[in-house]
């Protein structure tokens, strides 16, 4: 079957009053359908690699053929004239196959995973926070085969969260004033059992010291000006545009991550600086 998934809209609607329940979705962001149990079926619809999927589960008459509402679905956005398809509106009653009898819930739910044959697993999800002190950052946690990548992307310079370098070598890199410059914890729950890694400079720094490592720590109070000096996986290095650097190393259980400067700066914010960290890890509890 062929499916034009660039010009139609599937449409739901889930109250029985009005039209306040009602969502329109693009064919482009359908990523399929299913069966849940023996007398529903669910529609997922995932808009950006990063985002949960929005669910609609509707009802249909028990034991049913899916595979004929399935059917009409896709012959619908094959060959229907209609730029809107209605796949179930509980306001007016009508619905695309009259197996369905009512759309029984629209919403943004757990289910950010998607399996292929039962053998690649992709799982998106966030990291543990930063500490009160550390830098600006976002992060996601993917999961794809037992490989578990913790991707991290740290501004040094955002408004409202600027890090301070100082004159010490190997001091941490954070928001002056308080403990915890730390931008992650690592877990093995959440980031498997981290063997190796990368740190890419995607804007040089500027104002305090260019030359930018990082490393773990125990502790999950050390400050902006405290040295971190015995458990580098990134040397201080000097950073510029495009620089990646590669580590191959386990990162105990439960440490804290930082970012650290060398001695060639100045004790004074950072007027930019943009790094992305990845980390790689294996996951021992299931494929």
């Amino acid at each position: 079957m062929i499916m034009d998934t660039t010009k139609k809209y599937l449409y739901f609607n889930n109250d029985t009053g009005d039209t306040d329940g009602s969502v329109m979705m693009p064919v482009s962001t359908c990523v399929g359908f299913e069966t849940t149990g023996a007398s529903d079926v669910k529609f997922y619809f995932k808009s950006a690699p990063d985002t949960d999927t929005l669910d609609i589960q509707l009802d249909r008459t028990a034991d049913s053929n899916p595979r004929e509402l399935f059917e009409q679905v896709v012959n619908a956005i094959n060959f229907s004239k209609d730029a809107v398809v209605t796949v179930g509106d509980d306001f007016t009653g009508q619905y695309i196959h009259p197996d369905i009898t009512a759309v029984n819930n629209i919403s943004d739910a757990a289910d950010s995973i998607i399996k292929f044959q039962g053998h690649v697993q992709s799982n998106i999800g966030f990291a543990n926070g930063a500490g009160d002190d550390g830098p600006a950052r976002a992060s996601n946690v993917g999961n794809v085969n037992s490989e578990i990548v913790s991707t991290f992307l740290i501004d040094l310079a955002q408004s409202g969260s600027v890090s301070s370098g100082s004159t010490g070598e190997h001091d941490v890199i954070g928001q002056a004033g308080t403990d915890g410059a730390y931008f992650t914890q690592i877990t093995k729950a959440i980031n498997g059992i981290v063997y190796g890694g990368e740190m890419i400079c995607v804007e040089e720094p500027t104002g305090a010291s260019a030359a930018v490592g990082l490393g773990h720590n125990a502790s999950s109070t050390l400050s902006q000006d405290d040295a971190i000096s015995s458990t580098h996986l990134i040397d201080d290095a000097t950073q510029t545009l495009g620089k990646k650097t590669t580590f191959t190393a386990n990162i105990t259980d439960n440490h804290y991550l930082y970012l650290f400067h060398g001695g060639s700066g100045s004790a004074t914010t950072y007027g930019a600086g943009k790094f992305l960290v990845r980390l790689f890890g294996a996951d021992d509890v299931s494929l």
